[in-house]
């Protein structure tokens, strides 16, 4: 495992010792650095030009200088590290104020899942296959999207095992609009139900968990980001993204793959949408911050496999997102399934003129076989 290096601020060093303590026993072999001069931190992080730091974690009060100040500096001096908050006060009012430069705000007393949780998204953004311009690029970026709270609570719940998918009913009931939206793609045709429902539960045993995971975050992803876009952009990229979800499910149903990888899937061509909706904000408020020196497409999933990985999802489940755009190698298990999400976005961006120089692609003969239906149910 790679020894990364974190930075610690606090103007109280007994915090930061309390830090290092649990930091110490979590990664023994990190290099963590703590720093009790708040207007000195960049100091703190090497000599000179060679700034090297994976992790800047920052308390929000202190004197001379707040969290909000160093964060965003560190955006600009130290764009590749992950930028993390502590702040005893959690109020929504402040999570608003303080989310424009936070990777991760955490509440103070922190707790040690808290860290560990951090960790192990520092250790999966290592092993993705960005290049260290797209981690500088992406890194530099404001007002990422925070995960969702509804999001978290469901995360939550569904990772206790003395939970089912009526306790997911009851959290998500007091919500109409994502109620709403998961009975209406519970209804899908392409989902392949026959039977109407107006039943939240039922939608929801449907769909299953991962499903309606991916629905909830895209959706309120997508709410969060609505006022900064035309709406018919909005309504567009979302539109989108669910149809690239559900060809895929569907070619990967044709092609007899198990239902979890199926919902796999769905989940990654649906949330493919959150780089894209979070791309055409850039375009509109900071274009300078993604140079056009990759094509919209990659740059979107750069930006979805970025933000999903630090908000803690499998880097297998990133790496397939992040292959999307280029067709690849269908020989293991992890590049048949992004080969499919390829064929999906194709289809769907291309249509009949598309599907027979695609069906001439494929070398699997499930593959092709789930293609060749999801064609023909088409009208291709």
């Amino acid at each position: 495992m790679s020894q990364l290096k974190v930075v610690f601020i606090d103007d109280d060093m007994l915090m930061l010792h309390a830090l290092l303590r649990v930091a110490k026993r979590l990664r023994p072999q990190w290099d963590f650095v703590l720093c009790d001069q708040p207007s000195r931190w960049l100091e703190f992080c090497g000599d000179g030009k060679e700034l090297s730091v994976d992790v800047v974690v920052s308390d929000y009060v202190m004197p001379g200088i707040n969290g909000n100040q160093i964060l965003q500096q560190a955006s600009h001096k130290l764009p590749m590290a992950i930028r993390v908050l502590l702040t005893a006060d959690a109020s929504s009012e402040v999570f608003q104020q303080l989310e424009s430069y936070s990777h991760f705000v955490f509440s103070k007393p922190f707790r040690e899942a808290d860290l560990e949780h951090l960790f192990n998204c520092a250790e999966r953004l290592q092993k993705l296959p960005f290049t260290l311009e797209d981690r500088r690029r992406v890194g530099r970026i404001n007002q990422l999207p925070i995960m969702p709270q509804l999001v978290m609570q469901l995360r939550q719940l569904l990772a206790d095992p003395d939970s089912d998918l009526s306790d997911c009913a009851e959290l998500v009931v007091h919500d109409p609009v994502v109620s709403g939206k998961l009975i209406q793609s519970a209804n899908s045709a392409l989902l392949g139900y026959s039977r109407q429902t107006s039943s939240l539960q039922e939608a929801i045993t449907r769909l299953g968990a991962k499903l309606t995971e991916a629905i909830i975050t895209t959706l309120l992803i997508g709410e969060d980001i609505r006022h900064r876009l035309p709406a018919s952009v909005h309504s567009h990229i979302n539109d989108q993204a669910f149809i690239h979800a559900n060809y895929c499910r569907r070619l990967a149903q044709y092609a007899g793959m198990p239902v979890a990888q199926r919902d796999m899937l769905f989940s990654a061509a649906l949330l493919s949408a959150i780089g894209q909706l979070l791309l055409e904000t850039l375009k509109l408020t900071s274009a300078e911050e993604l140079p056009e020196s990759r094509s919209d497409f990659e740059d979107a999933t750069l930006l979805s496999a970025y933000i999903l990985t630090l908000w803690g999802y499998p880097q297998a489940f990133c790496q397939i997102l992040m292959m999307q755009d280029l067709p690849t190698n269908e020989d293991s298990e992890e590049g048949k399934m992004a080969f499919m999400l390829f064929l999906a976005k194709r289809l769907m961006l291309d249509g009949a003129k598309a599907a027979e120089v695609l069906q001439a692609m494929i070398e699997s003969k499930d593959v092709a076989e789930g293609f060749r239906r999801l064609s023909n149910e088409l009208g291709y």
